[in-house]
């Protein structure tokens, strides 16, 4: 995933998952105490959903999965997290995608 910013901190909870602070983590949904409550633990650190590890360099982190390979979206339907993050790269690198087959 790449080298960690100074400013913030990361550590890897006992089921692996990334857990981050630091001044560009969001402080929670607007107006929506239950939301923020649901992404934050109790000491204040952000869970991203995401499992990884260090590289043996120490500083660097990869990821390997994601804790949940489904998101509920606002109208309760579970979304599969790989199909919506396949839609987002393909968006963002569509004209690379798209020389492959010219």
């Amino acid at each position: 995933m790449g080298q960690v910013l100074k400013s913030v901190k990361i550590k890897i909870a006992p089921d692996g998952e990334f857990l981050v602070k630091g001044p560009n983590v969001m402080m929670g949904y607007y107006k929506n105490e239950t939301a923020t409550n649901a992404v934050f633990d109790d000491d204040g650190w952000f869970l991203t959903g995401d499992i990884g590890e260090y590289t043996p360099e120490g500083y660097l982190v990869k990821m390997i999965k994601l804790l949940s390979e489904e998101w509920t979206v606002e109208s309760g339907e579970l979304t599969p997290t790989m199909k919506l993050k396949r839609k987002v790269i393909a968006e963002k690198y569509k004209d690379i995608i798209e020389s492959f087959f010219d």
